[in-house]
């Protein structure tokens, strides 16, 4: 068992013991007003050690059900953060993938074109552009010259 713990059930027995002694201290049982707005009301034989426990309980319930309310609201927050991260990310997943087949379809029209530059010039004839650059012809811009 963790110290905290410990020390956690260690505070509520001893709230406990001391609750049940201050109901043994206050004990008689005396009549308590319920209602004073024009005739008052009484409550007969009510212990009023009572009364502060009955408020501890009252004030802990509230308190409770005040935290739930905005423990519910924080998950909810969480969950559509969740959401909007699972959203984000697929998003992201679908671009990559976009990404992705324009990159193979850019290298397929790349080998594409590189085929057909090398078709139209052994139709005419002509020495391929990777033959120009293996040679050593250039342009005055120092690209492979298509001159044979």
């Amino acid at each position: 068992m963790s110290p905290s713990r410990a020390i956690r059930i260690i505070v509520v027995v001893l709230a406990a013991a001391y609750a049940g002694l201050f109901l043994s201290w206050n004990g008689e049982a005396r009549p308590i007003i319920t209602w004073n707005i024009g005739q008052p009301l009484y409550q007969d034989g009510l212990p009023l050690g009572l009364l502060p426990l009955a408020g501890v309980i009252l004030g802990v319930v509230l308190t409770t059900l005040l935290a739930l309310g905005s423990y519910r609201a924080t998950q909810a927050q969480v969950r559509a953060a969740q959401a909007d991260r699972d959203s984000a990310r697929d998003l992201l997943d679908k671009a990559k993938a976009r990404v992705r087949t324009q990159k193979e379809t850019i290298a397929k029209l790349e080998k594409q074109k590189a085929e057909l530059e090398a078709q139209l010039a052994e139709s005419r004839g002509e020495v391929p552009a990777e033959g120009a650059a293996a040679s050593g012809r250039t342009d005055d811009k120092g690209e492979p010259s298509d001159e044979v």
